[in-house]
């Protein structure tokens, strides 16, 4: 879609001799040209808001390895979010997996007075002397 903006953004400013004057085309023409684009691209159809930022509905989805394809979960259309289905984890759940991994390190206990590992990086608690 980016190639298909930039092609008519240069056709548009080749209309408009800008590009065959040899001066720098100032970033301003650039912007104003690039969001009066409306077109049909690969994804769809293409225009931009007054803030420049594109004017489409986008969609969320994860990949089913035992239908081989990828599942659509959630619709963005402007401000108003669909929520399609729920999403199917690798554990064959909804349920939301943990995502913080960390390393497991080795720290030394000063309650204990010697060395612990903490395999999953996370359950040791930093405390400050009073």
């Amino acid at each position: 879609d980016s190639v298909y903006v930039a092609a008519y953004a240069l056709q548009e400013l080749d209309d408009m001799g800008l590009l065959d004057s040899g001066e720098k085309i100032p970033a301003e023409v650039w912007t104003e040209v690039i969001r009066e684009i409306s077109i049909n691209a690969v994804s769809g159809p293409i225009s931009f808001d007054e803030n420049g930022d594109r004017v489409a509905a986008f969609s969320a989805s994860y990949f089913n390895p035992d239908l081989g394809t990828w599942i659509p979960f959630n619709i963005l259309d402007g401000d108003e979010l669909t929520q399609l289905s729920d999403v199917i984890w690798f554990s064959n759940t909804t349920t939301v997996p943990d995502l913080d991994i960390r390393d497991p390190f080795h720290y030394w206990s000063c309650h204990s007075k010697k060395e612990k590992y903490d395999p999953t990086g996370k359950t040791v608690t930093l405390y400050t002397p009073d």
